[in-house]
């Protein structure tokens, strides 16, 4: 009694471990825990809470920011610079879809970082958006592995450094096949049926964690948010 107990990211948890785990038993089998008078919060992204459905008593979902909150974080996030704020808002308005993005407090905190990176201009298209972001995480993975080669030089998914082109190719199929199989981690062993052996052969678009719910720890990763 009086205990409560806090799950962060059930939908990042391999998919085995949603029926065959401590946590699936707090979940819908707390009396035999002795747990039946303690809380439980549980968080998860929609996209895998179903089967939680069944065994909770009350949900709360997160909303995101109201407009007048949006506007609020690009005057906080830009300084109060009246003319980027208002340049901002006028680039949002001609972009319709990046702009309906912007409840999610991550995509709001993605078009400010974008927005002043590059000069004040935002991209026309939220396809264009995610491309300069995952660009700039593979900027920031090459400097992170001190090669020999300039940021500056990496202009295009496109036209991708040859010894990157097939991480990212790889990296880029698991991604297609986690949609297709509705999975957001994938095991170590997964990584490396796709021609990804290390973490590093992510390209830092991906982080790991670790399960310590055998003897042994299993190392899981799934990408950025």
């Amino acid at each position: 009694q009086d205990l409560l107990l806090v799950m962060d990211g059930w939908d990042e948890l391999p998919s085995n471990l949603h029926t065959e785990s401590l946590f699936q038993k707090l979940i819908a089998f707390p009396e035999t825990l002795n747990l039946h008078l303690s809380t439980v919060v549980i968080t998860s992204r929609p996209i895998a809470s179903s089967d939680l459905y069944r065994c909770i008593s009350s949900r709360v979902e997160i909303l995101g920011f109201t407009p007048t909150e949006v506007k609020d974080y690009f005057t906080e996030v830009l300084g109060g610079e009246s003319q980027a704020i208002q340049k901002l808002q006028n680039q949002l308005k001609e972009r319709p879809l990046i702009a309906a993005s912007c409840y999610l407090p991550l995509n709001a905190a993605i078009v400010c970082h974008l927005f002043r990176a590059q000069d004040y201009k935002l991209p026309t298209t939220l396809h264009e958006l995610f491309t300069l972001l995952v660009l700039g995480c593979l900027k920031r993975h090459v400097a992170k592995q001190k090669r020999e080669r300039k940021r500056q030089h990496i202009t295009s998914l496109d036209n991708l450094p040859l010894d990157l082109q097939q991480f990212f190719k790889d990296v880029c199929t698991l991604a297609y096949h986690g949609v297709m199989d509705n999975c957001v981690t994938f095991p170590l062993e997964y990584l490396k049926t796709h021609g990804l052996p290390t973490i590093s052969e992510t390209l830092g678009l991906m982080q790991g964690m670790e399960s310590f719910t055998t003897l042994e720890s299993s190392p899981s990763f799934y990408f950025l948010h």
